[in-house]
């Protein structure tokens, strides 16, 4: 009987994800075929305030290859937009408008709805470390580039599905679908 083995590893600070599968049949013998995926294409849904901004950071992010679902002012439409798309991670910026003006307040919101990565950025560099922020965040500053934008986005997966450890076998087998 034919028997199918992998091992799958992340390379740190890089977006590609590689392995070995191993196939092993008593006519054949033992084939190793090496492979290297590319980071998922993340549906992200993204809370900034300010125009200029979420600009950017929607472009970067769909220049990264990612699927933007939605585009938030204030933390009440984050809120809104978290139920109606189902996003696989948020980018939120720390200061939003709205009665609900504060990304960290917007942030626990949505984890207490559903576990998802949670990557904060701000102007604000007082806030990094801040004992406010949710567990298994990431946060970033502004101004920021397309490779912090891309080792945030990485780092929050990372951190995300390592504490979630029963989630990663179906991320991983929903890289090859």
């Amino acid at each position: 009987m034919p028997s199918w083995q992998s091992q799958t590893h992340i390379l740190p600070d890089s977006d590609v994800i590689f392995g070995t599968f191993s196939f092993n049949h008593t006519i054949t013998g033992f084939l190793q075929i090496p492979i290297t995926v590319s980071m998922k294409i993340l549906k992200i849904l993204v809370a900034e305030d300010d125009p200029i901004q979420a600009y950017a950071l929607i472009s970067m992010l769909q220049q990264q290859g990612h699927e933007v679902v939605g585009k938030a002012r204030s933390g009440e439409r984050a809120l809104q937009l978290f139920d109606e798309t189902i996003p696989d991670l948020v980018v939120l910026d720390i200061n939003l408008t709205g009665r609900i003006n504060n990304g960290i307040e917007a942030g626990h919101l949505m984890a207490e709805k559903r576990n998802v990565p949670l990557v904060f950025l701000s102007g604000y560099p007082e806030f990094l470390g801040h004992p406010q922020l949710p567990n298994d965040t990431v946060f970033f500053p502004k101004p920021f580039n397309e490779n912090d934008l891309r080792r945030a986005l990485e780092t929050a997966w990372q951190l995300h599905h390592q504490s979630h450890s029963s989630v990663w076998p179906c991320f991983l087998s929903s890289l090859w679908k």
